[in-house]
Order: structure tokens, then sequence, then C-alpha cells
């Protein structure tokens, strides 16, 4: 049975095998299995946002790296102004918005963005950052191991898996289905750089299938 594996930058190691085998198929995804270590490591972050008197509730990926500890993008919590709204939604399909009840939310205690993270008109850079929550998550959720040889294991065409709980439809479009996590994969193009250990970022062909709004700071899984 094949391992999953994390790789840096949101891709990443677990210790695991995969309980479910996967397809191409997050736009264009399939539903994540609860057993799944997909499901068991990837968790959904709300930041809610106060403008003009109204609330509004942008969501991102995550992913366990430790007990109390998850990783996600940067850009997510660059603007943030009050850490204290941000909560980690414990299920497969999360409701975002004000919490009414019925699903397991737990707060940040801090945040860390990479020191190196910057965007500009050309891309966004060492997108990294990493949450401490408040409390340890159940013992459900699987912790990642990250290694740090990604350019040691990745090779051009290869299939990487991609998780989140974003949109399922292009930019634009309307969408039908509610949030939930799903996966797809793609094939691994390489780096921004020649020599992927130097690159601060890692490339995937998305033409049919990938990332979308809210799937940011979600894992990339290689299968080994």
């Amino acid at each position: 049975m094949k391992a999953l594996k994390l790789l840096p930058v949101l891709i990443c190691i677990p210790t695991v095998a995969l309980a479910q085998k996967f397809g191409p198929q997050i736009i264009d995804g399939a539903d994540a299995k609860p057993e799944s270590i997909v499901s068991r490591s990837t968790i959904a972050i709300q930041m809610p946002q106060k403008q003009d008197g109204t609330w509004s509730y942008p969501h991102c990926t995550s992913f366990m790296i430790g007990k109390n500890l998850l990783m996600t993008a940067a850009h997510c919590l660059a603007f943030l102004s009050d850490k204290t709204t941000v909560h980690a939604i414990l299920s497969l399909d999360p409701k975002f918005g004000a919490d009414a009840g019925g699903q397991t939310r737990i707060g940040i205690a801090d945040y860390r963005l990479n020191p190196n993270y910057y965007a500009d008109n050309s891309g966004v850079y060492n997108d990294v950052a990493i949450l401490r929550l408040k409390s340890d998550l159940p013992d459900y959720y699987i912790p990642l191991k990250i290694n740090w040889n990604a350019d040691q294991t990745l090779v051009k065409n290869m299939s990487l898996i991609v998780a989140g709980f974003g949109t399922t439809s292009d930019f634009g479009q309307p969408d039908d289905l509610p949030p939930r996590l799903r996966y797809t994969n793609v094939p691994f193009v390489g780096g921004n750089k020649s020599d992927i250990s130097s690159s601060d970022q890692i490339l995937v062909d998305q033409t049919q299938a990938g990332f979308c709004s809210g799937d940011s700071g979600g894992p990339l899984y290689v299968l080994t």
C-alpha cells in the first residue's frame, strides 16, 4: 500500500498508509473519506473580519503538524487585526459564519508568519504560517511530519494530491456545493527556480483541476 508524504511549503509527510484510493477528480475534486489521512490531518480555519459594522467570514485550509500546531498560508493571516476571532473548525463539512453551536471550534493562542513572506505583482512567496491552538486537537487527528528533502522527492509530472475546503467552481462562477473537505490530483511542474531546493514556490499544473478560493494553506501530498 502506498504511503502519503507531505513536502515543505504546504507539502508534507504522514507516517501512516492511505486507507483509500485517490483518483483524478477544491475544483473537480472528490469528497475525502473520514478515515483517510487527508481527513485526519486537514483542518478548516476561519478568520472573521469586521468592516463598517458588518462581519464577513473568510476561511482557509490548514494541516496539523503538532498536537496543537497547524500550518497554513501566510497570506491568510497577513492582514489579521484580531487573532481572538480566528478558530479552527473540526469538521469535514464546516459551517462558516458566526458560531451557532453544533461544531467543535478551537481558538488560536498565537501565530507566526514566515519572516521571508512577501507578495507583489509577480506572485506570493514563502507563503507559510504556523498557528498555535489554545488546546490540543482530539486524538482523531494525526500530525504530519515535514520532508525537508523535497528536491530529492519530487519529479516532473509526478501526481500530487491537493486538499482543501474551498469552492468547487472556477473563479466568478456560482458554487452549488456546500463547504466540505475535498481532494484532487495535480501534476508537479517544478519550482520557480531551476533548483527546487532554492525555490520559494512549488508549481503544479492546474489546467484540469486544483486549488480555488478557500483552499489556501492546504496540504500538497505525494504518494510514495
